[in-house]
């Protein structure tokens, strides 16, 4: 087990990324969690170029910092969920890249996946319904919408065509906004 450091960021007027790339130089087995008040994607990306472990913001909670310091692996990167996001939102930009364009085909809302989904476990339309917690006629309207969007005449028919065409785990999100492009 290595040697742990927590440089933040910016230290007034010194870097410490330039320090943890220092010091990861000097201990390639030094795990170093990065700390910073404003962490943004540019920052995550010099923290991670630096050497650094898991990069997290000072707001964050005591039980998120003792976690990266318990998980934190040499050569890999620990991130909080929306980082990832962020960085290939940010790569995207520097790159030029547009979105990828939108899927082809029929994109289920939410509430149709869910339905699809237990349609998918073998549940019938009262079972979805109770689930749910939503009406009988909402969970019907939401089968005939699934049957209509994926061209299907049966419930079993929409769920082989949503399973082999993927549908199961795709959903209407909003990409666009996740994935950091206009």
């Amino acid at each position: 087990m290595g040697l742990e450091a927590q440089p933040d960021i910016s230290c007034g007027g010194d870097d410490g990324l330039a320090l943890a790339a220092e010091l990861n130089r000097l201990h390639p087995d030094l795990r170093i969690v990065a700390l910073t008040a404003a962490l943004d994607p540019v920052d995550i990306a010099r923290a991670a170029r630096a050497g650094a472990c898991a990069p997290l913001p000072k707001s964050g909670s005591l039980a998120e910092v003792l976690h990266a310091l318990r998980t934190a692996r040499v050569g890999r990167l620990l991130l909080q969920p929306g980082m990832v996001l962020d960085l290939v939102a940010l790569n995207r930009r520097r790159s030029g890249e547009r979105c990828p364009p939108a899927p082809r085909g029929p994109v289920l809302t939410a509430r149709e996946q869910q339905v699809l989904e237990l349609l998918g476990k073998g549940l019938d339309v009262n079972a979805i319904a109770k689930r749910l917690g939503i009406r009988l006629s909402t969970c019907r309207g939401s089968v005939q919408n699934v049957l209509a969007k994926l061209d299907a005449h049966t419930q079993l028919e929409a769920v082989v065509a949503a399973s082999s065409l993927r549908r199961l785990l795709r959903r209407d999100e909003g990409a666009e906004a996740r994935c950091g492009c206009a």
